[in-house]
């Protein structure tokens, strides 16, 4: 069963509870190894800083994995939460001896914090990731995104629509599309990115949209 975030006099509450807990069959612990580890999503919200530190209890069963995840403070995000929760729960420790009963561990876990900016975009949408690959390779092969844009717009041709949005804040996509977008410099366009059951390639504009 996963335990999710828990708010400030939960955390309290919960951590007394779980000293009494662990007088009687394990000691809290921070071992000197972990074996596996998955990558936690990127916060995508605005503090003043570029990293978030996240206080971690992992219950770990004998052969290292983990059996349950406790975050003792939230990101401020519930969905990023729900899916760290389930990237933590993949994580692996190194083994306890076998006449060491001591399951518990915390952590203090570093999280990349992802910054905001606002953009001029165009997106290029495909219903499919074979047809967004022919626009890319179109792309690529020197055709201008805007007359891909315009194309699109006949429903004989390959691609779903095509589209330009103006001062666009980046934290209004998916963390992982934010990152593409940041990353991205003027002028230059992303390759196929999946969005709820679609394919979209991004391109970056400067002052002016066409």
């Amino acid at each position: 069963m996963k335990v999710f975030p828990l708010n400030i006099f939960q955390s309290i509450l919960f951590i007394g509870i779980l000293s009494l807990f662990a007088m009687e069959c394990a000691t809290l612990r921070d071992p000197t190894q972990i074996v596996e580890r998955t990558e936690l999503p990127i916060v995508n919200i605005e503090m003043e800083k570029d990293e978030l530190i996240l206080p971690v209890i992992f219950q770990i069963q004998e052969d290292g994995s983990v059996e349950k995840v406790n975050m003792l403070t939230t990101s401020g995000d519930s969905e990023w939460d729900r899916m760290a929760v389930d990237s933590l729960m993949k994580w692996r420790f190194e083994a306890p001896p076998p006449d060491d009963n001591r399951k518990l561990i915390r952590k203090n876990i570093r999280v990349q914090l992802l910054p905001q900016e606002v953009m001029n975009v165009g997106e290029l949408i495909a219903g499919s990731e074979a047809d967004a690959n022919v626009l890319y390779s179109r792309l690529r092969a020197g055709i201008s995104f805007e007359q891909l844009v315009s194309q699109v717009a006949d429903e004989s041709s390959i691609g779903r629509s095509g589209r330009y949005l103006e001062d666009v804040n980046t934290a209004d996509y998916p963390a992982h599309i934010s990152k593409i977008l940041i990353d991205l410099n003027v002028g230059s366009f992303s390759r196929p990115v999946q969005r709820n059951g679609e394919y979209v390639i991004f391109k970056r504009y400067g002052a002016h949209l066409p």
